[in-house]
């Protein structure tokens, strides 16, 4: 169920394939571009596409998205962090980077989960 019309998505180019729902960051090395993000990771949003390398990703910044659980127990109220792989996961450590709060509960790593966006740390 995409959420088109309840957020804030911004367009960058994906300087790697990109799968849909996944968390992305600025890529370092590419000025003005995005990557899959990395474990605890300074996200910028979820990825609304699944852009190839080269293509534009629709980055949703703020508002409501759906986002891939990178673990197998997620509940509503949770804050998420981002796992190696740029799914999401609960940020349950001091320090760790804040993107997002879980919407609804999620069981099972690799399922699809409705969050709220604000990659304010």
């Amino acid at each position: 169920m995409p959420l088109g019309s309840e957020g804030i998505d911004l367009t960058f180019k994906a300087t790697s394939a990109i799968t849909q729902y996944y968390a992305v960051m600025m890529d370092t090395s590419n000025s003005g571009q995005v990557v899959v993000a990395t474990a605890n990771a300074n996200v910028i949003g979820i990825c609304q596409n699944a852009p190839s390398a080269g293509e534009n990703a629709s980055v949703r910044v703020f508002g409501r998205s759906l986002h891939v659980t990178g673990e197998a127990s997620l509940t509503c109220g949770d804050l998420l962090t981002s796992t190696s792989a740029g799914t999401g996961e609960q940020a349950d450590a001091a320090g760790e980077y804040c993107y997002g709060i879980l919407l609804r509960d999620a069981s099972g790593s690799g399922t699809t989960a409705e969050v709220l966006v604000n990659a304010v740390g």
